[in-house]
């Protein structure tokens, strides 16, 4: 959720300094690069690497088209943890697993992209996490980083990280 929100706001600060938390949680290196960031404020690409044309600005859209692959492909390479008295599926566990992360992911996408969700998104997302109290921290947790991001921004807070690999 961070680092979507840093890629909206084009703030290189705050995304490069969740990068190391993002994978520290378990989240790939192909998932971060699919996060569309487009060009960023400084004038680079991400990595230095030229981004395709169809994905330079971030957007609903580009998010569904270029990370929902990338984190399905993740999980079907993973193995999700479990406990072993617990008589769970694994694959029942991997597959909840993944729909958590692709509904937490589409609700902060369409929140950032459109600064509202739909009735829809509100209510897949809510059937999915369970109850009201986990959309409000992730609505809380993008209006905290939209904040920081804007204000590294304007105070032109460079990344101290060297470019992703």
């Amino acid at each position: 959720v961070i680092l979507l929100t840093g890629a909206k706001y084009k703030s290189e600060a705050e995304f490069d300094i969740h990068v190391k938390e993002a994978r520290r949680a378990g989240v790939g290196w192909d998932v971060i690069h699919s996060i569309p960031r487009g060009k960023l404020l400084s004038g680079t690409t991400v990595g230095g690497r030229p981004l395709p044309k169809d994905e330079v600005e971030f957007s609903l859209e580009n998010v569904k088209k270029c990370m929902i692959p990338m984190l399905e492909n993740e999980h079907e390479e993973c193995k999700v943890q479990v406990d072993e008295t617990d008589t769970t599926n694994i694959e029942e566990a991997r597959r909840r697993t993944k729909e958590r992360e692709v509904s937490i992911l589409l609700f902060a996408a369409e929140l950032l992209d459109r600064s509202t969700v739909t009735d829809e998104t509100y209510a897949q997302t809510k059937e999915v996490l369970g109850d009201d109290s986990v959309l409000v921290e992730i609505t809380a947790i993008i209006g905290y980083y939209a904040y920081v991001g804007m204000t590294l921004n304007v105070f032109r807070i460079p990344s101290a990280m060297p470019p992703m690999s």
